[in-house]
């Protein structure tokens, strides 16, 4: 019966220990993950995983025939690289004059994602697209 007294005693000390002991050590752990960051070196990516919404400027339009232009977007900074997979697309949405709502339309990254700067996307006329529609689904 002693013994049932003396643990019982015990037991709001030695859990209360174990309690700040956790906290001490959840708090210190804490503060030395927040400090200790290791830099890749990797160039910072405007499109990272998932939607990206960013507002960019088209440096410049080339018809590369009568249905497809190349069109080339500046990236946010000079370091920036576009960070686009293979299978990716990028949805403008543009206001044209006089339009309560906007054009939207997709285009095709045809940069590799490691070069910097820029990003260039082939836009195809809806004809070409309504007739290659497992492409057009697979975007």
């Amino acid at each position: 019966m002693a013994s049932k007294t003396v643990f019982s005693s015990r037991l709001p000390t030695v859990l209360g220990t174990v309690a700040l002991a956790g906290v001490g050590v959840g708090v210190y752990s804490r503060y030395m993950m927040s400090v200790a960051h290791a830099d890749s070196g990797l160039p910072p990516k405007a499109f990272g995983g998932g939607p990206a919404f960013l507002s960019l400027q088209l440096q410049s339009s080339e018809t590369v025939n009568h249905n497809t232009k190349k069109l080339r977007f500046a990236l946010p900074t000079e370091e920036h690289v576009s960070g686009l997979p293979l299978t990716s697309a990028l949805l403008t949405f543009s206001w044209p004059k006089g339009s309560i709502l906007p054009c939207v339309r997709p285009y095709t990254p045809i940069t590799r994602s490691g070069r910097g700067a820029r990003a260039d996307g082939e836009e195809v006329s809806q004809r070409q697209a309504e007739h290659a529609p497992a492409l057009a689904a697979a975007g």
